[in-house]
């Protein structure tokens, strides 16, 4: 399913503004991305895992985009040697889109308003709270290396990192570590059986925050 919302004055786009866009949102390494203001937040398929970094957006425009499909199309258009550069899209209604004659359709107050609520929750729970656990380098961990070193070596499935009475699951993705990065980690109590994680992914040129909102096990 192609997805593709945009708020704005204008009411058109070029397929190659897009391409350059969907380019720059593939360092969070999430299946949708929401560009709002000069903010972008991915989610998974099934809004569990959310991610967020900042980015220059000088149009400020509200974008929402299913990363995979817009990249399986850019890449079939290629291997056709089909010119797009100077192709437009039509944005109709901010709820779909449509291209060489076909819709792409997604209800767009739908998917913005789900971003909206995990959004909100995440920061209203880490606003004016301290974390339980502040660890300011995981790569130091021998425990977390351990972890990501059986994960990254396995086809499927996730590892438990445990810290204090915490069990974070670890899978392919999820965090998208690469070896410059310095990796923070603060937990915070979020109800008596939950508790939220916030992975801090530094590096010279920019911050990528993944966020957990996880049970306690018993």
């Amino acid at each position: 399913m192609m997805i593709i919302v945009v708020k704005e004055k204008k009411n058109r786009m070029l397929l190659s503004e897009l391409e350059v866009l969907i380019n720059n949102f593939k360092i969070l390494k999430s299946d949708i991305v929401y560009l709002r203001g000069q903010t972008i937040f991915g989610v998974d398929i099934t809004f569990t895992v959310v991610k967020e970094t900042q980015f220059i957006n000088p149009s400020w425009i509200t974008l929402v985009v299913n990363i995979k499909d817009w990249m399986d199309l850019f890449k079939s258009l290629k291997e056709n040697n089909i010119k797009y550069e100077n192709k437009v899209i039509d944005l109709v209604n901010s709820d779909f889109i449509t291209f060489k004659g076909k819709n792409y359709y997604y209800k767009s107050d739908f998917i913005i308003r789900k971003f909206e609520e995990k959004i909100f929750i995440i920061h209203n729970t880490l606003k004016n709270k301290q974390p339980n656990v502040l660890i300011d380098n995981l790569r130091k961990d021998n425990k977390f290396n351990t972890t990501l070193d059986k994960e990254f070596k396995s086809s499927n499935g996730a590892y438990l990192y445990k810290t204090q009475e915490y069990c974070i699951s670890i899978y392919k993705s999820l965090l998208g570590i690469v070896a410059k990065d310095n990796v923070l980690l603060d937990i915070y109590d979020s109800e008596d059986l939950y508790f939220t994680t916030r992975f801090s992914l530094i590096n010279k040129t920019q911050t990528v925050f993944v966020y957990l909102h996880l049970r306690k096990l018993p």
